[in-house]
């Protein structure tokens, strides 16, 4: 195996010289770097890279921390970042922080191991953490995080916006009753198998039961509690609750006539996110009701899954892609150019498919 020492000797030039050539290129003639990388060539040179980040305390690695690699709106955003990464030298790594003591251990692996940047996604991370990381000079990008936290890099999703938008299509076809399925809007400690997501993440749906809300209020109507459903906004447990929140409301087949009979039933239903949707649309199915013809439902965050469905899912998408390839920037922005701290502010956009459709039966 090649060493430093058989480079400088094959190009006739100091071991120094064969370090400028491969990390500060610009430093050399031209014709001294090319005599120096065609000896690399040749000899087929790899510098050992441990030994460079302990000098350099560089390591061309950028981590993600995510709270649930099952999640499904996860495969997108990480596709975004690692090509981001991959276009501009940089190495991926993904941590699968489930609970609170494993994402302080991952944080803990990561500063040792000299990562340059971690992107965070819809975690808890509290500003004695963020503080702690900012002192080891690791460039990091919080993805809506649970707290906002001041003085970092911070990239906002448009989650109140993208529910008023999912409510407002909804009203736009006709619908006045308009039922909702939501996540876990406070802590719950009764909550068996309780999933880690559930110990933190209520800003999110609360802030798309604002948007909800908001939505019927401009428009003149008002919320029935009585068809505010409680879903799960977890990868798991998301399409099932939907599915059991729907046949509850409904009362399975045998209750299907007696629901489209009442005059107070909504005709449309805003799911917070499509796993709950998709649910929704399960239990609907079940228990013999047409969709979108007797009760239209709407998801939000776009996930691929939709488009395969029958009928295929209308819901506000998230550019999870985009999130994750503009992260990645923005931590390499940081590392290269001394960017200074920014807010990020994502857009999301109406997809119209088969799910939803105007209200004929309050005409």
């Amino acid at each position: 195996m090649a060493t430093i020492d058989d480079v400088a000797k094959k190009a006739n030039v100091s071991k120094m010289t064969v370090s400028r050539a491969l990390n500060n290129p610009k430093l050399l003639k031209d014709e001294t770097r090319n005599r120096v990388l065609k000896a690399v060539k040749e000899l087929n040179y790899r510098p050992n890279m441990m030994a460079k980040g302990l000098v350099t305390k560089r390591s061309n690695t950028i981590a993600i921390l995510i709270a649930s690699i099952s999640n499904p709106y996860h495969p997108r955003f990480v596709q975004g970042v690692e090509d981001a990464c991959y276009e501009n030298g940089y190495n991926v790594i993904l941590c699968n922080a489930n609970a609170k003591k494993r994402e302080h251990e991952y944080i803990e692996v990561l500063k040792d191991k000299f990562v340059d940047g971690i992107i965070f996604h819809h975690l808890n991370i509290t500003k004695t953490e963020a503080q702690e990381l900012e002192d080891t000079n690791i460039k990091c990008v919080y993805i809506d995080n649970e707290v906002f936290l001041p003085d970092v890099t911070n990239m906002l999703l448009d989650q109140t916006d993208g529910a008023y938008m999912a409510t407002n299509h909804l009203i736009k076809l006709g619908h006045e009753k308009i039922g909702i399925i939501h996540g876990a809007l406070a802590f719950d400690n009764q909550e068996k198998d309780q999933i880690y997501e559930h110990e933190f993440q209520f800003t999110i749906w609360n802030q798309r039961m604002e948007g909800y809300l908001k939505a019927l209020t401009k428009n003149g109507y008002k919320m029935n509690k009585k068809y505010m459903l409680l879903g799960d906004g977890g990868a798991n447990n998301g399409i099932r609750r939907g599915k059991a929140a729907i046949e509850k409301m409904v009362g399975g087949k045998e209750g299907r006539k007696e629901f489209l009979a009442r005059a107070d039933r909504p005709t449309a239903i805003y799911a917070q996110n499509d796993q709950m949707a998709i649910g929704a649309i399960n239990g609907a199915l079940a228990c013999g009701l047409n969709i979108p013809e007797d009760v239209s439902i709407i998801g939000q965050d776009g996930l691929d899954i939709g488009a395969s469905l029958y009928p295929t899912l209308t819901t506000v998408e998230q550019p999870r892609y985009e999130i994750g390839y503009k992260a990645a920037l923005a931590v390499i922005d940081m590392l290269e150019n001394n960017k200074e701290h920014d807010t990020m502010n994502i857009e999301s956009k109406l997809v119209v498919r088969e799910s939803t459709c105007k209200n004929n039966r309050d005409k």
